[in-house]
């Protein structure tokens, strides 16, 4: 078991700590050689996700492979360097969908403790930020598009239902049929998942250790088990094609992905920093979710997200 790391100092009242991207892991350099080649003493790790949406259980990027003490030797490498980390919760992939609330992230003393991480001060995210304003701005585009008529959130459920079924009947095709099509993805959404983990975690004898792609027969595995899921999910795209035509853009973004992971650029499998295909994936699911009508926090809940 990996020791705890050594109490923290203080850090500066003013401090440069861009963003050290832990959900790349293991395809990016370490803090320290980091450090070493920018100049750069601090970093913000992100991001520290649970396991799930009522779990207290922390891992980096909310992978069980990267557990809180993934980063101590690197830590503490930056540290005799004169530098530090501040951890960072939550990040996109985290975000369940709807208006951000105020929140007050802090690092819990027992983690600060138990793995030397500076506790973070105290923040609070108003209610206006500019996130806030964007989600709440697209919120009101997606049903604008619906159709949907402006109400108060106290409105009785009798009339958020019968708005619904008033707008179900004057929808557009594409609208109409956008439930029916949201529930026929879940399971290419199942496979797609199953898919992105083989890509980033490999089991070798039942044990998930972190894909590092030194094996080409087996990420080629992975990505033939892509390209099935891919003619799969074409297929079932065609339809809300004709329908709506915008959604065309999605193909040919997931042609493009498919065919740049293919030919070795791996980051456009699932990087978030590309127009990869997980990317492609998420921006068509919750495109979907809003064209049904429905809220990803609710698709959560109901293990459909």
């Amino acid at each position: 078991m990996t020791s705890p790391l050594a109490a923290p100092t203080p850090l500066p009242a003013h401090v440069y700590a861009p963003y050290y991207e832990t959900y790349l892991a293991p395809n990016t350099p370490s803090l320290t050689a980091t450090a070493q080649a920018s100049g750069a003493q601090y970093f913000t790790l992100a991001f520290l996700q649970s396991t799930g949406k009522h779990s207290c259980s922390l891992y980096w990027n909310g992978n069980l492979a990267q557990p809180l003490n993934y980063y101590n030797s690197d830590i503490a490498s930056l540290r005799a360097l004169g530098g530090d980390v501040i951890p960072s919760f939550g990040g996109y992939s985290a975000d369940p969908g709807g208006p951000q609330k105020t929140i007050e992230p802090t690092v819990p003393d027992s983690i600060a403790v138990r793995n030397g991480l500076p506790s973070a001060r105290r923040c609070r995210c108003p209610a206006n930020s500019s996130s806030d304003r964007g989600r709440l701005r697209a919120a009101a585009g997606a049903r604008r598009m619906l159709g949907e008529e402006r109400g108060t959130c106290s409105a009785p459920r009798s009339s958020v239902a019968a708005r619904g079924a008033a707008r179900t009947r004057r929808a557009p095709t594409c609208v109409r049929r956008a439930p029916a099509a949201l529930d026929k993805f879940q399971p290419l959404d199942h496979r797609m998942k199953e898919t992105g983990t083989a890509w980033q975690l490999r089991q070798p004898g039942g044990e998930p250790t972190v894909n590092d792609h030194t094996d080409a027969a087996y990420d080629a595995a992975v990505l033939d088990r892509l390209a099935g899921l891919h003619a799969d999910a074409m297929a079932w795209l065609e339809p809300l094609v004709s329908a709506l035509g915008r959604l065309g853009s999605y193909t040919t973004r997931f042609e493009r992905a498919l065919a740049l992971a293919r030919d070795g650029a791996q980051r456009f499998v699932a990087s978030p920093r590309v127009d990869s295909y997980h990317s492609v994936w998420f921006e068509l699911h919750e495109d979907l979710i809003r064209l049904a009508g429905r809220r990803r926090a609710d698709e959560a809940e109901a293990g459909r997200a």
